[in-house]
């Protein structure tokens, strides 16, 4: 083997044997077909030449593996089988003519064999053996070769059993169902040294302890008296402190709850890693009969070394999760502090902005918005006014009507609130929805005197829910005109002034879903 690399399904290169780069050239050789079990390419690499083999991971939903042959090394074993099976067959032709034809059926009957069991290998298929008995080059040969199934079949098992494994961690499971699918996975194949009885357990360094997450086979006792273990208490808890894979043998004489059992077997306590720290520990118990072994401990720790994976991607979900959600019960805390500022200003519309959003976010819902919308125009119409904050507080709450450049200073709020908002970086269109809320659909509206689609959608339900919180709130100019007089003027003003399916959708709020303004607080 020249050289071996693994390729993402994206095509970054993962891991590799080279001492330094790999040529992209050479990442680009060779590539498995969607379906296919491998593919081969012949590369002249500076007058060697290469025999290219790549194998898909997992059906190729993780990648690829590529490795290296040299054809000459090839050649070389080639050269070496061809002269091994020139003297077998130099042995038979000389038999049979020595022999007769019962001599020469008795020799061609088990080349005969082995030429069905290497089909059958070559096919990937390793439940056919030659079964020939020992004592001659045939015979021998046989035998080797069934010693080489039974490692291909063990080897195959090990690696359906870790791609069983690896494949519940890609799915979107909460973390304890996800370790007990794995402990599952990990105990399916019929390897002869498996028991069907394992656990998980899960470190907590705060309180120095292991707490139970999955098991199979545990009796009731064992799962009551492990389900929270002590660092440095049993075999699994010594593992912890320890670091190192713990094997104990059924037959110790201090036998704890969690080795109960009454065949005779093997215990294996490995440690779940991720980087330099401890996650937890798998315990797997052996089938009677078998002991330690290298096999046996480096299947049990490839098991473990998922496990980790998953339990550290699933850690990292829930802290990004955790994070997330404070930093929006933040954002929320933040914005609605801004736009309760605003209304300290001006005491009649106390609770405005709040209302707005409430039925803004109302009317949205209705219309099937996405859940991305609906939050973005809940946060538009509680900042809605905002700008209002350069507009002086008499003018706020004068009693009588506005002059024209009263009123025009008033109407400068909704472009100082755009001005205001567009610095901070929202996940939604903000600022825009905010300097829309008084445009309307005939272009009677301002600060720029937008018309119909121009508008944008927030932009258009904000102006609604503006519309009728206002006229159904008391204001220093006048008394509280109501809901009803507030649906009456969105109704008569339907498609010219306001949107038709805002509308529509703001008379079913109130009429349908029994939406009620809450009073300021």
């Amino acid at each position: 083997v020249r050289y071996v690399f693994v390729v993402a399904k994206d095509g970054r290169v993962l891991a590799h044997s080279f001492d330094g780069p790999i040529a992209p050239a050479l990442v680009d050789a060779n590539s498995v077909e969607e379906g296919a079990d491998f593919s081969t390419l012949r590369i002249d690499a500076d007058g060697d030449m290469i025999l290219d083999v790549a194998m898909p991971l997992l059906s190729g939903t993780l990648g690829q593996v590529r490795l290296g042959l040299s054809e000459a090394a090839i050649g070389v074993k080639v050269d070496g089988i061809t002269h091994q099976l020139s003297l077998v067959v130099g042995v038979v032709l000389l038999l049979g003519a020595l022999g007769a034809l019962l001599l020469s059926g008795a020799i061609t009957r088990p080349l005969l064999r082995l030429g069905e069991v290497a089909a059958a290998v070559g096919a990937g298929h390793f439940s056919k053996k030659a079964e020939l008995a020992g004592g001659d080059e045939i015979g021998d040969l046989g035998m080797a070769f069934d010693a080489m199934i039974d490692e291909l079949r063990y080897r195959d098992q090990v690696q359906e059993a870790l791609n069983s494994v690896l494949s519940v961690g890609l799915e979107d499971l909460q973390l304890d169902e996800m370790l007990d699918r794995a402990v599952d996975a990990a105990l399916t194949p019929r390897l002869p040294f498996l028991k069907a009885k394992a656990a998980v357990f899960l470190a907590d360094g705060e309180s120095r302890t292991l707490k139970l997450k999955a098991q199979r086979g545990m009796p009731e006792d064992a799962v009551r008296a492990c389900s929270v273990v002590p660092f440095g208490r049993c075999p699994c808890g010594e593992t912890v402190e320890q670091g190192e894979v713990l094997y104990t043998d059924h037959t110790t004489s201090d036998e704890k709850p969690c080795l109960h059992d009454p065949d005779p077997h093997g215990h294996y306590c490995v440690p779940m890693r991720h980087a330099l720290d401890i996650l937890g520990v798998a315990d797997f118990h052996l089938a009677p009969g078998y002991s330690r072994s290298d096999r046996g401990q480096q299947y049990f720790e490839a098991v473990a070394n998922a496990m980790a994976g998953m339990v550290a991607r699933r850690q990292a979900q829930d802290r990004v999760e955790e994070t997330t959600v404070k930093l929006r019960k933040t954002l929320g805390g933040v914005i609605d502090a801004i736009g309760i500022a605003g209304e300290r200003r001006d005491p009649y519309a106390a609770g405005h902005q709040k209302r707005v959003s409430d039925l803004a976010r109302a009317v949205a819902t209705r219309m099937g918005l996405s859940e991305i919308e609906v939050d973005g125009i809940r946060v538009a119409g509680v900042l809605h006014d905002i700008g209002k904050l350069s507009v002086p507080a008499e003018l706020l709450n004068k009693a009588g009507p506005l002059t024209k450049i009263e009123l025009e200073l008033v109407r400068t709020h909704a472009t100082v609130s755009y001005e205001i908002l567009d610095r901070i970086d929202f996940p939604w269109p903000v600022a825009e929805t905010v300097h829309q809320h008084h445009e309307r659909l005939d272009g009677s509206g301002y600060p720029d005197g937008l018309e119909g689609d121009a508008i944008a959608i927030g932009g258009r339900i904000l102006a609604v829910a503006d519309v009728v919180e206002a006229m159904s709130s008391h204001r220093p100019y006048r008394p509280a005109l109501g809901v009803a007089a507030a649906l009456e003027e969105i109704s008569k003003n339907r498609g010219t002034l306001y949107d038709a399916p805002v509308v529509d959708a703001c008379i079913a709020v109130f009429k349908e879903d029994r939406f009620e303004f809450r009073s300021a607080t």
